[in-house]
């Protein structure tokens, strides 16, 4: 895990040419354009703009505002974000745990002395059911000195290693799952009192997302829909109208992506033989692997990993 998590900061940070890090930008926008809103305790949360990219030189930007919640975390460099209202400066270093949460309308800037800063940002719309839940929501923001940490740490190692695959083989659906899955952890654990429960039902979470998380754990399973659907305590033709409705795949279907996924990503973050390689991914037959490869990406895995790798 170490190491693919350095690849994919690697590939990030250096290997990435501006264009594919314009086309890569342009795949997030219009992922989170996909089932970009959701609800958290009395809170809903809305993704209006999502980047990943690298800042390669030192550098400050000029003071600035934004009319919506700004949420950044670094996987690699450092950075200090300025909020100059508050008379406070943020601190954030690569993989530390820890985010900046800059509420809308405040005068800030950020500055940086090294290289290869990579960003992960966001910005949010973050509405509370009553004025007052606005209030406390920013209250406990600056009560936590607007840094977030120690929630969705292996949500956010995830989504790092796919957003260092190669712009051609990212994948929105996947991509719009798992930011929300991040958003919803960070949430609900820097401000459980706020986000875990309500007076309309608490916490409102798509049962489905539990067969999500049982098929990304363990792809060499062999999966039945009868399985899937008792998991998350659904009828299975219910199972199969809500998976497709938040995921915009049957469930065959993602599966076999997610599958064809992390193979694809071992073929260029490892030289593991092939065999083994769709061995883990679940595909039983080599020829057959080569195959469902081949009519997804339009080469075989052998001509992907030499295209692709450095």
């Amino acid at each position: 895990m170490q190491f693919r998590k350095e690849q994919a900061e690697q590939n990030a940070a250096e290997m990435l040419t501006d264009p594919e890090i314009l086309e890569r930008n342009n795949r997030l926008r219009n992922a989170v354009l996909r089932n970009r809103e959701f609800t958290c305790g009395r809170y809903s949360i809305r993704m209006e703009y999502f980047m990943y990219y690298p800042e390669r030189a030192p550098s400050e930007t000029p003071v600035h505002t934004h009319p919506l919640w700004e949420l950044s975390f670094l996987s690699a460099g450092e950075m200090d974000y300025h909020l100059l209202q508050e008379k406070r400066t943020v601190a954030l270093r690569a993989n530390d745990g820890g985010w900046v949460l800059i509420p809308p309308r405040r005068r800030h800037f950020r500055s940086s002395g090294c290289r290869n800063v990579m960003i992960l940002g966001f910005m949010l719309a973050i509405d509370g059911t009553e004025a007052e839940d606005d209030r406390r929501f920013l209250e406990a923001v600056r009560e936590c000195g607007f840094r977030l940490s120690d929630g969705g740490a292996r949500e956010c190692t995830d989504l790092q290693e796919l957003l260092a695959r190669p712009p051609d083989v990212l994948d929105g659906e996947e991509l719009a799952a798992r930011l929300r899955l991040l958003l919803l952890t960070l949430f609900r654990e820097n401000f459980r009192s706020l986000f875990r429960r309500s007076d309309t039902g608490g916490l409102k979470r798509n049962p489905v997302w539990i067969a999500e998380r049982l098929i990304s754990e363990s792809l060499r399973r062999p999966f039945r829909a009868e399985e899937l659907a008792r998991r998350c305590g659904l009828s299975r033709r219910h199972f199969y109208r809500c998976f497709e409705a938040e995921y915009g795949l049957p469930v065959q279907e993602f599966i076999q992506r997610r599958r064809l996924l992390q193979a694809a990503d071992d073929l260029l973050h490892t030289n593991r033989p092939l065999k083994e390689i769709a061995d883990d991914a679940g595909f039983r037959n080599l020829s057959y692997f080569i195959r469902q490869f081949r009519r997804r990406y339009s080469v075989t895995p052998g001509e992907y990993r030499r295209k692709r790798k450095p």
